[in-house]
């Protein structure tokens, strides 16, 4: 399963734009099913971090309701607001032991113990051996969770398995030129299952979606709303 930009996969399949649009949308959703769960409980050693992507308002609003609360901004162009801030998106991630990882989106700019304990419960469990770099947010969603905690400097070698995690995702996300922020999930979902079957993906991918055909119906996938709207002073 190739990460083709949209107009090179439909070139290829000889389609429309729109039916290529489509076609992924559906491939991603069979494939969302068959991500191996993350959970890390007593003795399992975990790498935790967060990375922050830029919003992506990404896509043809032409036909719908939704309008720019801000100008319109070309890659490359500078952030409105300098470092990190409510305009970037926070990804928590974390790597176990194991190999298996997450990635889940967790609001808008610093991540926050609140946050933190949104995305962790359920995947790191009391006991657990977590190692992070030292925001703030970690220290106490710990202990909350019951886990054992280490803080190491960012740029420790004893994180690497979390920063080449964010390396390889960065790469993944360059070759679409942009993903908007309200589909970032999916692609975070796809990254994750290449990587889980990085072995044999093109005969997993043939065995997943012929076991189970894709739910839903095409208007399920469009007119998605964008996410953390609240920010620009809009309803999602």
């Amino acid at each position: 399963m190739g990460c083709l930009p949209l107009r090179e996969c439909a070139s290829r399949c000889k389609v429309s734009l729109r039916t290529a649009w489509l076609m992924r949308r559906r491939l991603l959703k069979c494939l969302e099913r068959f991500l191996p769960k993350f959970t890390a409980g007593a003795g399992v050693s975990v790498q935790l971090d967060e990375t922050y992507l830029r919003e992506s308002f990404k896509g043809n609003h032409r036909k719908g309701k939704f309008r720019l609360p801000r100008p319109a901004r070309h890659r490359g162009c500078s952030l409105r607001k300098r470092g990190l801030s409510k305009e970037q998106i926070c990804v928590m991630t974390g790597v176990a032991d194991s190999g298996i990882a997450f990635a889940a989106l967790n609001g808008r700019g610093v991540i926050s113990k609140r946050r933190a304990l949104e995305s962790l419960a359920g995947r790191v469990g009391k006991g657990a051996l977590v190692m992070a770099d030292e925001a703030a947010a970690y220290p106490g969603a710990m202990e909350v969770l019951g886990a054992m905690f280490e803080q190491v400097d960012a740029k420790s070698h004893r994180i690497n398995r979390i920063n080449t995690l964010h390396s390889n995702l960065d790469g993944f996300l360059a070759g679409f030129k942009g993903v908007s922020t309200k589909r970032l999930q999916s692609y975070l979902t796809w990254f994750l299952w290449r990587r889980s079957f990085r072995d044999d993906r093109n005969g997993s991918i043939i065995r997943q979606v012929a076991a189970q055909p894709c739910p839903g119906v095409t208007r399920d996938r469009s007119h998605v709303l964008p996410l953390y709207m609240d920010y620009w002073g809009m309803a999602t």
